[in-house]
């Protein structure tokens, strides 16, 4: 059906440093806060130790120039955490301080 389910995350082997959720329409459903410790479980059982994951709603912030920019820092060899940091850098440069700019999403977990 094209969904990966947080159970299905508990079977799951990989080797990626981070993994980005950028659907957030479920989040903003009451009670989903507490979901994220247990999205943090189920990654870090697949051997995930880092998320990046989006704030509801998802019409409130922009999270575009953060992504592009996190991505474009880890494909250059950045760490997770450097990256991170790079583009809430530049995306709080481009959005002028606006927290709608570069708050849009969060780390969560450790890098390797």
């Amino acid at each position: 059906d094209g969904r990966w389910e947080v159970r299905d995350w508990f079977g799951a082997a990989t080797r990626a440093r981070v993994v980005v959720l950028v659907d957030s329409s479920s989040l903003g459903s009451p009670g989903a806060g507490g979901a994220l410790d247990i999205i943090a479980w189920a990654a870090a059982a697949a051997g995930v130790p880092a998320l990046v994951v989006p704030r509801a709603p998802p019409g409130g912030f922009v999270v575009d120039d953060v992504l592009t920019a996190f991505h474009g820092a880890l494909a250059k060899g950045a760490g997770v955490q450097e990256s991170w940091a790079r583009a809430i850098t530049a995306a709080r440069a481009k959005s002028g301080e606006a927290p709608a700019g570069w708050s849009g999403a969060r780390l969560i977990g450790a890098a390797r």
